[in-house]
């Protein structure tokens, strides 16, 4: 599971209560903010953004794994591809192409649900204080779905 979606289900969990825990600052602040209103919503957003921030960056690091593994497996089809021609081996060539096919299906799938799930986490923080906790919860249960 990926971070993204870790934090997509912390958020859902935490507007499914109508609160969220916060650390204790001073014998004045509460140890709860009640997710009731736009203004304790937008507060909720600021808090959030920072593990946002640090899940993205978390991502982008896979992203670049996977982009480079598919870099591999493309040049590696390449250079069979080539190697089967000069041989002279043209059924050989020409069967290196739908293996490629294959194996770069999945690291292409799990490239789109991670750029998905990516954006839905990087619009978290931009709706909250605009809509009501309910409507935020429906939104974040539907990106659970799809995701």
């Amino acid at each position: 599971m990926s971070a993204a979606r870790n934090t997509l289900e912390r958020i859902y969990s935490d507007l499914s209560k109508g609160y969220v825990e916060t650390a204790l600052l001073g014998s004045s602040s509460e140890s709860k903010l009640q997710l009731d209103s736009p203004d304790s919503l937008a507060r909720y957003a600021d808090i959030l953004r920072p593990s946002i921030a640090a899940d993205l960056k978390k991502s982008r690091t896979t992203e670049w794994f996977i982009y480079v593994l598919l870099a591999v497996l493309f040049a590696t089809a390449i250079a069979l591809t080539v190697l089967a021609g000069v041989q002279g081996s043209l059924w050989k060539a020409s069967a290196t192409i739908p293996g490629l096919g294959v194996t770069a299906a999945w690291p292409i799938i799990k490239l789109i649900r991670l750029r998905s799930e990516n954006l839905k986490l990087s619009l978290v923080p931009e709706f909250l204080p605009l809509l009501k906790r309910e409507d935020a919860q429906r939104i974040a249960a539907r990106f659970l779905e799809d995701s």
